[in-house]
């Protein structure tokens, strides 16, 4: 049934119903010998094209949503995209150019409506609208497609839809002009928050160019040169004065100023990247496809040149070396919030499970998960009992200096017990 809103539009409260389906039919006959000439697919959405002479009809057909609805236009109303489905292509190949000879409503099975193309009536189209068993077959003799799989259909009730309460044709027109215009509305949304975000995105590139414009100069290591050159704080020029502390020894100022230009080379590298990757963003944008996708970092075992292994875990990646030196080469490729994973009281491997910086802790499993596989790692084969695996962000491992190969310090760490 029907009500008023408070906006005074009609509310669209059940699916079409055999009546009104049949209100919609009444004059198809008008229409015999018209040829097929088009028909467009989307899953959601059925429209089909036949013409006449110096005329034509769409036929528009709502398949999901719970609400199957039709009706007919001859205005050239809102067209979906063609994408080239299976049943698409089926159509072009045996049913366009053929004449339309006859339609009509199954009676037996409700909401079920068939097109024929053939006075035998082997070459048909069959539309069902009945909700939860909405499709669409094409049948060519033996041959058929369909738009979904199929589902048993039932002899249906009798229609008793009061004839007072009956929606006129006009109103599925205007209820779906009414539906696409809400998603022209959205899509107008999705591309005024890409505008947004492809200003914040440039506005950001172009701090990031400065950025790095002034870690390119390396002003730290031209003072620090300066500095172990003249071997004085006095009469420093004005430039490198905002790195110099009088108040420290000389020595302290050459040691520190080369310690923070050090960390200014590695700021530059990830200043690079970070440029790349707006780089990228943005030209997505620009061509409209949005910020849909997160960019993939790459492979720490890539960054640092090193074969390894690679592991899956739930959109997680763990990485682990085949040595010592390696385990410290993928140490400094890590960002502070990775985790870092090791066997307890044992030597073995490391591992270095990638996530991302805003999302907290990965989930038990997948930390579990990881345990499990650096333990595989670390322990001969045949092992087994339970063991305990130590994990922690990689901000908190550091390399012992003077130390064999591989050895760490650490320190904020959990542990997690694995069974072999």
């Amino acid at each position: 049934m029907h009500s008023q809103n408070p906006c005074g539009m009609i509310s669209f409260m059940q699916a079409q119903t055999e009546k009104e389906m049949d209100l919609i039919l009444k004059n198809i006959s008008s229409f015999y010998g018209w040829q097929w000439s088009n028909l467009l697919f989307d899953e959601k959405v059925l429209q089909i094209q036949i013409s006449g002479p110096n005329d034509w009809l769409w036929m528009s057909f709502r398949l999901k949503g719970g609400k199957p609805y039709f009706f007919f236009s001859k205005e050239r109303i809102f067209l979906i995209k063609d994408k080239k489905k299976p049943i698409q292509l089926f159509f072009k190949s045996h049913f366009k150019g053929l004449d339309l000879v006859k339609v009509e409503r199954v009676e037996a099975l409700g909401r079920l409506v068939r097109f024929y193309f053939s006075a035998d009536q082997e070459n048909f189209m069959e539309i069902s609208l009945i909700p939860g068993k909405v499709n669409v077959t094409l049948y060519k003799g033996s041959k058929q497609i369909s738009a979904f799989k199929p589902k048993d259909i039932e002899p249906a009730p009798n229609d008793t839809y009061e004839d007072s309460k009956l929606r006129e044709p006009s109103f599925f027109k205007d209820l779906w002009q009414k539906e696409n215009k809400t998603q022209k509305d959205k899509s107008n949304a999705e591309s005024g928050e890409i505008k947004k975000d492809l200003k914040k995105k440039k506005k950001g590139l172009k701090k990031m160019e400065e950025k790095l414009e002034e870690l390119s100069e390396n002003l730290l290591e031209k003072a620090g040169e300066w500095i172990k050159q003249q071997q004085s704080l006095t009469q420093v020029p004005e430039e490198f004065g905002t790195f110099i502390d009088s108040s420290k020894s000389l020595s302290w100022n050459i040691e520190n100023i080369f310690s923070q230009a050090k960390k200014n080379k590695g700021k530059l590298e990830g200043t690079k990247e970070r440029i790349d990757i707006l780089k990228k963003e943005i030209s997505e944008l620009e061509r409209g496809k949005g910020a849909k996708k997160k960019e993939v970092p790459p492979s720490l075992l890539k960054k640092a040149e090193l074969k390894g292994k690679t592991y899956e875990i739930d959109g997680h990646r763990l990485f682990i070396g085949r040595s010592g030196a390696d385990n410290l080469k993928l140490l400094r490729k890590a960002k502070p919030w990775y985790l870092w994973l090791h066997i307890k009281d044992y030597p073995g491997a490391h591992g270095i499970l990638e996530r991302d910086k805003k999302s907290g802790e990965p989930k038990p499993q997948i930390v579990m998960e990881a345990a499990q596989k650096v333990i595989a790692q670390s322990l001969p084969k045949g092992a087994q009992g339970k063991f305990e695996c130590l994990y922690a962000e990689c901000r908190y491992v550091r390399p012992i200096k003077g130390a064999k190969s591989g050895q760490v310090t650490y320190s904020h760490e959990k542990v997690v017990g694995v069974r072999v």
